[in-house]
């Protein structure tokens, strides 16, 4: 349309004098600029969606799974601060809604108080780059953090907002923005009077009264324990409460078990739950004992410090498990109401294959 009016005008204006050829060029000039001016404006809208298109949906539940992180306050070694920097890097374009802390999270003995050093120095410094350090964390607690004050713990949610721990067990429903109003329950537990008596009553009851009433769409359980994972035997108490969470596990059809507690990262499915470990944000061990057959199908596991990140949308999870560095190193998509999965490996990890100890068995 532009080029046809300025053809048109020069056309007209040909037959005239100088004057008019002149003013016929400089009309052309501005004609000229001003379809410049109209392609960028195009090719800017064209960007501005194309970033819109990138951004993560408003429909989704987006968050990181960390676990075994609070170790910065030792001065050992630099592993935690190295962690949440990945971390910090994967937010910046994944941008979690929340953390969830599977426990141990201040080394080696828990917290004193709320006034306790450690509190800046394994949390508030160490999670404070610009993409983490509005985000609330749900949180549980480990072994490492019974050795402190776990009321400290406790109370510390009332004078920091962002640490998200109302009690040593509690239920947290969340919705997703999307058409269907995707529900999701989050049973956060504490797995640690269990493996010093397996019979907690009050806990046990407590649960057993919640998991019946759930109707959320997901079903997720955070504790710091395991009920499957790859590593050592830890005695026949610790087996009776892996066998009786399981049990409920299986009958009420949890999605998810998420925990830490193994220095790794592991992936592991048996019936229709998909258990996930994610203890290394801060320490580091490799599986020095063979996984039993019972201890279900190993899908992936990853001996480096890392964490993982979890998306609920359109019926699915994705996972990815990271590096300390952020790098992903593996990814899979669990659909709800399957036991069918989509893996994908990142290209990084085909070609360092051969440096890293994965154990894959894929029944």
């Amino acid at each position: 349309w532009y080029q046809r009016r300025v053809r048109d005008r020069v056309v007209a204006h040909n037959t005239g004098g100088s004057c008019k050829n002149k003013f016929v060029f400089v009309h052309r000039r501005r004609m000229s600029r001003l379809l410049v001016v109209f392609i960028a404006l195009l090719a800017l809208l064209s960007s501005t969606n194309a970033l819109s298109r990138n951004a993560s949906p408003s429909d989704q539940l987006r968050f990181f799974l960390l676990g075994d992180w609070g170790s910065a306050g030792l001065g050992e070694d630099d592993t935690q601060v190295q962690v949440s920097i990945g971390m910090a890097k994967v937010a910046t374009n994944f941008l979690p809604q929340f953390v969830i802390s599977v426990g141990d999270n201040f080394y080696d003995n828990g917290v004193k108080s709320i006034a306790d050093p450690l509190w800046n120095q394994d949390w508030l410094s160490i999670y404070n780059q610009d993409s983490l350090k509005q985000l609330p964390w749900y949180v549980v607690l480990g072994n490492h953090d019974y050795l402190g004050s776990v009321q400290s713990q406790l109370d510390y949610s009332k004078k920091n907002s962002r640490w998200i721990f109302p009690s040593r067990y509690y239920l947290k429903t969340m919705t997703l923005p999307d058409a269907q109003n995707t529900t999701v329950d989050f049973v956060f537990i504490d797995t640690n009077p269990f493996t010093l008596d397996p019979d907690d009553l009050d806990q046990w009851k407590w649960i057993e009264k919640v998991l019946p009433t759930l109707q959320s769409d997901w079903k997720i359980i955070v504790g710091h324990h395991p009920v499957i994972a790859c590593g050592k035997d830890e005695g026949e108490d610790f087996d009776r409460f892996q066998n009786r969470l399981k049990d409920l596990l299986d009958k009420f059809n949890i999605n998810l078990y998420l925990c830490g507690h193994r220095h790794n990262l592991q992936y592991l499915t048996q019936s229709n739950t998909n258990y996930f470990v994610s203890g290394s944000g801060g320490r580091l061990s490799e599986v020095k004992h063979k996984c039993k057959e019972q201890e279900g199908n190993i899908v992936n596991y990853f001996s480096e410090n890392g964490f993982m990140s979890f998306t609920l949308e359109n019926g699915q999870v994705a996972v990815t498990m990271y590096d300390s560095t952020g790098e992903d190193l593996y990814d899979v998509t669990i659909p709800r109401n399957a036991n069918t999965r989509k893996v994908s490996e990142s290209a990084s990890l085909a070609a360092r294959r051969v440096q890293r100890k994965k154990i894959l068995m894929v029944n």
